[in-house]
């Protein structure tokens, strides 16, 4: 089985060992924006939407036939949880735009990429840390970790604390030495006591935990499944189609667009534009570079230019996308000056 938290929708799939998929169900999830340029995730409510999909999807096949689970999902952002392991606060996402003030420093930027190998963008955690900590430090005095969005499904599914090397490269580790980037707290004025936050890391192909008795009880899974650490979303998708080799390329039109080669060794950009992580797979490395919102354009279009196209969809039992693709590809080449 494997569970993939997106930023705008959970996907959950079932496998056999030949990789042919035998269920596969999705489901929305609510951005909220609390404030312009704020955008945060209950993080209950991503539980409970991953609880309501594994039970659907079980629907296909025994829950005693699941041998393995393993998780993918959006990285970045900012998701504490308390020595209980309770959310503190709701989840701020890679897309929130709060600590845009902070990310203009150029020479904070600077530093950062020398540090960590990435780009410095507004929902990077440590970006959204260190705004959390000039604004909102009572929540950092009642956090103990600091999570990926994937790492809480997986406390959920275990009652393990831990992430894996993929998603913590996006802007936490140090590439070339794949340990937790300290220096990062004195770039950003940010205590050191509050280093303590970051996860115990281990291989993305590693088992993290079992499925408790608790997590079995809500999902209908079977106790003691082995649930695998799992990685960046970026990282697994690449492993899914097979982009596992040196100068194999890739791309992923979803929430963003993110355009990516794998490689075998560390290259830094000296532009600082090309951000570097960690792939899933052993001994690469993926370089990839990304543009903040891809089909999120394409669902705003759509809600607000196309309300006919969607009665018509419904009327008619299919996707809206197939309409769009319908008209498209009626349509002549070039916009006749459309610019987007």
């Amino acid at each position: 089985m494997g569970i993939d938290i997106g930023t705008t929708s959970i996907k959950i799939g079932i496998f056999d060992a030949e990789g042919r998929c035998i269920a596969l169900t999705s489901n929305e999830i609510t951005l909220e924006r609390p404030r312009p340029g704020w955008i945060e995730q209950d993080m209950f409510e991503i539980w409970k939407v991953v609880c309501r999909l594994i039970r659907h999807v079980l629907r296909s096949i025994p829950p005693n036939k699941i041998v393995a689970i393993g998780l993918s999902g959006q990285s970045g952002g900012l998701w504490l949880v308390d020595e209980n392991g309770k959310p503190v606060r709701k989840g701020i996402t890679w897309l929130d735009q709060r600590s845009s003030d902070i990310v203009k420093d150029v020479e904070l930027a600077r530093k950062f990429y020398e540090l960590t190998g990435w780009r410095l963008l507004p929902g990077q955690t440590m970006a959204i840390l260190k705004w959390i900590y000039d604004h909102e430090r009572d929540s950092l005095k009642k956090s103990r970790y600091l999570l990926r969005c994937k790492d809480w499904v997986k406390l959920c599914l275990t009652g393990s604390i831990c992430t894996d090397y993929t998603d913590m490269s996006t802007g936490l580790l140090d590439p070339k030495t794949g340990n937790y980037s300290l220096e990062l707290f004195e770039l950003f004025g940010i205590d050191m006591k509050y280093s303590s936050l970051l996860p115990p890391l281990m291989n993305s192909w590693s088992i993290c935990g079992e499925v408790s008795d608790k997590a079995a009880r809500e999902t209908g899974l079977v106790k003691s499944t082995p649930v695998v650490s799992g990685s960046y979303d970026v990282c697994s998708s690449a492993l899914g189609a097979g982009v596992i080799n040196n100068y194999q390329a890739f791309a992923i039109i979803g929430t963003a667009g993110i355009y990516s080669i794998v490689i075998d060794r560390l290259i830094l950009d000296p532009n600082r534009i090309i951000s570097v992580s960690y792939h899933c797979v052993p001994k690469r490395y993926v370089l990839n570079c990304q543009s903040m919102l891809a089909t999120p354009a394409l669902t705003w279009f759509i809600n607000e230019f196309c309300k006919d196209l969607v009665l018509e969809a419904r009327s008619k039992g299919v996707s809206i996308y197939e309409l769009c693709e319908e008209i498209v590809s009626r349509t002549e080449p070039l916009s006749g000056g459309v610019l987007f």
